[in-house]
């Protein structure tokens, strides 16, 4: 019962507090002055020949706008935050290197540049920096070439372990899967194969792939008409595949070119394009 008093107390008093205390407006004449000067200062910025407060008479004269301070862009006619922005430009490193830089300035108007263009002049400080800089990227990337031309390359079909091992990320365990891999294939017709190779990984190969050549005349070819085609082994070759070349012969005799064996279904174009470069009809 206690509560239930307290809590109607407190809404009626609640309530009533509006009939005794009313809202007095804003008298917002004291800042009249300062709203007066904050809309004289936006005026300003329209103003090209007032700089805070003052006015100044226009002076043209040459200028070159890398060194040129912040008083003398104004005695040209350029208005404050114009100015402004040049310096921030400037501070950023941005360099005007010929005058036409100038015009592309955030709010430059043409007409103003086409009064100024006769007056900028850019020194040939910065022309000679460029100058030199690039002189400085020619000589590096002639390093670089020179360098590239002296590095040795590996040929991978008549590479040994030891070789292998001189390349970065190659170690015995990679060395020695890649010479099996090899011979298992019959030696490689493009560097692509290596990825072929368990545990070498496509980041790898492509630190590897400026270090690398193939020799395709080092590759060992399965003679179609004269192997033993019921034991061959090839890693390209599959199980039902080999049984569909071997039937093919004992239907056909002597294959006499690649096209017949295209017809075959239980080959892809795919296929033939990997397989290709191991097989001979001699």
């Amino acid at each position: 019962m206690v509560l239930l008093c307290l809590i109607v107390v407190v809404i009626a008093v609640n309530r009533a507090l509006p009939w005794f205390f009313s809202e007095k407006a804003t008298d917002v004449s004291v800042y009249q002055e300062e709203i007066e000067n904050f809309k004289a200062s936006l005026e300003l910025k329209n103003e090209p020949l007032t700089y805070p407060f003052v006015k100044v008479q226009r002076e043209l004269f040459r200028f070159d706008p890398n060194k040129l301070d912040s008083a003398g862009f104004v005695r040209l006619g350029i208005s404050p935050y114009l100015v402004t922005r040049i310096l921030k430009y400037r501070s950023k490193g941005g360099v005007f290197r010929k005058k036409e830089d100038f015009s592309k300035i955030y709010g430059m108007e043409e007409a103003l540049y086409r009064e100024l263009s006769s007056y900028i002049f850019v020194e040939d400080d910065v022309k000679k920096a460029s100058s030199e800089e690039k002189k400085s990227v020619s000589a590096t990337e002639k390093k670089v070439e020179y360098i590239a031309q002296k590095i040795e390359t590996i040929e991978l079909n008549k590479s040994d372990t030891a070789s292998l091992k001189t390349l970065k990320g190659i170690g015995a365990v990679y060395a020695d899967r890649i010479v099996k891999y090899r011979d298992y294939l019959g030696g490689f017709y493009q560097v692509e194969q290596l990825t072929e190779v368990y545990g070498i990984s496509e980041e790898l190969f492509q630190s590897l792939k400026p270090y690398l050549t193939v020799d395709n005349s080092q590759i060992k070819k399965i003679r179609l008409n004269q192997s033993d085609l019921p034991r061959l082994r090839h890693p390209y070759l599959k199980k039902e595949q080999l049984s569909a070349l071997v039937s093919f012969r004992q239907k056909n005799g002597v294959i006499n070119s690649f096209e017949v064996l295209s017809e075959l279904v239980e080959f892809s174009d795919s296929d033939w394009e990997r397989l290709r470069p191991y097989l001979s009809l001699e």
